[in-house]
């Protein structure tokens, strides 16, 4: 199992720089895990191997989308365990997919947007090869 999860970014800056096993990437705040794929519903298997994958990371009262062609998702809001409530410790709302498992081809562009963070998570395989570039403006945190 492979899960990406991004905290403290905009955008999922460093989303293709490296795969993380799952125990590494579930992330926690005060021992609460807050990204595990199995406690979010899955949308099914996200295969994407050509043309323009758009995703918009919602805000704090709007769902994450993401969409390709003529497929559409809307992801889930996380507040972190209530972190991002109010937060003004910049601890971002997260838009957060899950998938049985993610295949995002070399040939697809990728258009990020929002002011969530982004957490990509898959129950099973991913694979990322597609080039992605992301402005995470205005953040002073780091991915993780």
């Amino acid at each position: 199992m492979s899960t990406y999860c991004y905290r403290g970014l905009s955008m999922a800056a460093a989303l293709a720089a490296t795969t993380l096993t799952a125990s590494a990437a579930l992330g926690s705040i005060d021992g609460t895990v807050l990204f595990n794929p199995y406690l979010f519903g899955s949308l099914g298997t996200l295969n994407v191997t050509s043309g323009t994958l758009n995703i918009n990371t919602g805000t704090s009262t709007t769902a994450p989308t993401l969409s390709f062609g003529s497929a559409s998702y809307t992801g889930y809001i996380n507040n972190q365990n209530g972190m991002a409530e109010g937060a003004t410790n910049g601890i971002p709302y997260v838009g957060l997919f899950d998938f049985s498992s993610i295949n995002i081809g070399s040939g697809v562009t990728v258009n990020i947007t929002g002011t969530n963070g982004l957490a990509l998570l898959s129950q099973s395989s991913t694979t990322i090869a597609a080039s992605l570039s992301v402005n995470g403006e205005g953040l002073s945190g780091t991915a993780q």
